[in-house]
């Protein structure tokens, strides 16, 4: 597990540009069910336009899912940092897999992981249909994933929009190959297509 954004209770929101009681950068502590307990999360916008993120938003149709939302010509760069994960194990049960399910209104984002220093991106996502898995082989990382990801050092995930671009996340972790995995990961897959019903209603 590295993050099911299912905490902190209220959400965690980052703004640019900072607003009162949202800034550029917020962490956050002693979170559940986030890898080592702590989340930074740092945005930008390169054209000088407006976008939020929020994790575990207040909103019932955004619980439980990381949602970056930008203005119509906006560039954005969301980081989360998992600061405390010194010395912890990645894939306690042999997990061969970093799966992440996602969604986005169409346009494409890209998507960078950063594990030990060891980084796997992925460009042009985009699911204009329905929301979508991820799955990273952890070799891809490193051919000595087996013993770097049992001690980690450092893990942090960057998201880099398309102008106009929202993206929504609902769960981060590492996985193996086996049905009841992508079952669970599947019900993330109904919580974003909820949230983007949601959105369209709005």
């Amino acid at each position: 597990m590295i993050d099911h954004f299912s905490a902190p209770p209220g959400g965690q929101k980052v703004c640019v540009p900072g607003v009162v009681g949202c800034s550029t950068t917020s962490t956050m502590t002693g979170l559940s069910d986030v890898l080592g307990g702590t989340r930074v999360m740092t945005i930008s916008e390169v054209n000088g336009n407006s976008a939020t993120a929020e994790a575990n938003g207040s909103s019932p149709a955004q619980q439980s899912l990381l949602v970056l939302d930008n203005s119509f010509s906006s560039h954005a760069t969301l980081t989360i940092d998992w600061t405390n994960v010194s010395g912890l194990n990645l894939i306690p049960n042999n997990e061969t897999l970093l799966a992440l399910s996602y969604g986005s209104d169409g346009h494409t984002f890209d998507i960078t992981f950063v594990l030990n220093g060891y980084s796997v991106s992925r460009t042009g996502l985009s699911t204009p249909g329905t929301p979508d898995l991820l799955l990273i082989p952890l070799w891809e990382f490193t051919p000595n994933w087996e013993t770097e990801f049992a001690s980690m050092t450092s893990a942090s995930m960057t998201i880099t929009t398309s102008p106009g671009a929202d993206v929504f996340v609902d769960l981060i972790q590492s996985s193996v190959p086996e049905p009841l995995t992508f079952a669970m990961m599947g019900m993330g897959l109904v919580a974003i297509g909820a949230f983007r019903i949601r959105r369209r209603g709005e």
